[in-house]
């Protein structure tokens, strides 16, 4: 498990249809806080030094991972205020 990173707990099929359960972040994505003038300069060292850390653990756990979809929205944020990354829907692995 990668702390910076989005826990699935399960892949679930209903009725043909592909579905992912997985925790819940209560903040939602970064897109908000970037665009919020309390969110100080610290604040976004924080959070981008969390999401370097979760793709340089997640290419040290499967060489040659790539994410390819860094965005705001795929960027959660906890209530301890760490910054989660998700969405892997089009990550690429080579070695």
């Amino acid at each position: 498990m990668i702390p910076q990173v989005v826990e699935v707990y399960e892949i679930i099929n209903i009725d043909g249809k592909l579905g992912i359960l997985m925790e819940w972040l209560e903040y939602g994505n970064t897109r908000k806080l970037i665009n919020n003038n309390d969110f100080t300069f610290e604040d976004r060292i924080v959070l981008l030094h969390d999401i370097v850390s979760a793709l340089k653990q997640s290419n040290e756990t499967v060489k040659g991972f790539s994410h390819l979809d860094i965005k705001p929205e795929n960027c959660l944020i906890t209530k301890f205020k760490l910054t989660k990354l998700t969405d892997f829907g089009i990550a690429s692995f080579n070695k």
